[in-house]
C-alpha cells in the first residue's frame, strides 16, 4: 500500500505535463474547423457573386454593387469589410463565333473571374511560431462564362 502513495504524485506530474499539449490540440482542432467553415462560406459567396454577375450582365457590375448585392449576404460569419475582392473580365482567345468589337467600342467579354481573399486569424496560441504570423490567407476563386443570346 505504501507504493500507491508515490504514484499519486507521479500521476499529478504526468497530468500537469500532458494537459497543455492536450488543450493545445483541442483548441487547434476547433480552429481548424473554423478555418474550414470560413473557407466554405467564402467559396459559396464568391460562386454566388459570379453567378449574380453573369445573370445581371446589363446591370451595374462594379465591385461595390457586387459586394452589396451578393457578397455581404452569402459570406456567413465573415466581416464583409475584411474580404478583399478582385473582379476580372476577359475574352476567350479561341472564341471564333464572337464578332470583333467595333473601333472605339468596349470589347465583348465572354467570362468573368472573381477572386476573394480573407485573412483568417487563428486563436490557437503559439501558431505564429509555425510561420503563420499575420493570419492565414483563405483564397476563393470562381470563373463563369457570360452567356449570350448569340451563342
Amino acid at each position: 500500500m505504501n507504493h500507491k502513495k508515490h504514484l499519486i504524485g507521479q500521476t499529478m506530474i504526468e497530468f500537469a505535463l500532458l494537459l497543455p499539449v492536450f488543450l493545445l490540440l483541442i483548441v487547434g482542432f476547433f480552429d481548424l474547423g473554423r478555418a474550414v467553415f470560413y473557407y466554405s462560406s467564402l467559396t459559396n459567396a464568391v460562386r454566388e457573386t459570379a453567378r449574380y454577375a453573369i445573370v445581371h450582365r446589363d446591370a451595374d457590375r462594379t465591385e461595390a454593387k457586387l459586394r452589396e448585392m451578393v457578397l455581404d449576404k452569402y459570406a456567413f460569419a465573415i466581416n464583409p469589410n475584411d474580404i478583399i475582392i478582385e473582379i476580372g473580365y476577359y475574352q476567350e482567345d479561341d472564341d471564333l463565333n464572337q464578332p470583333p468589337p467595333a473601333p472605339g467600342a468596349d470589347p465583348i467579354f465572354t467570362s468573368i473571374a472573381i477572386k476573394a481573399t480573407y485573412i483568417f486569424d487563428p486563436v490557437t496560441p503559439f501558431i505564429d511560431r509555425l510561420g503563420v504570423s499575420g493570419g492565414i490567407p483563405l483564397v476563393a476563386k470562381s470563373t463563369m462564362r457570360i452567356s449570350s443570346v448569340y451563342r
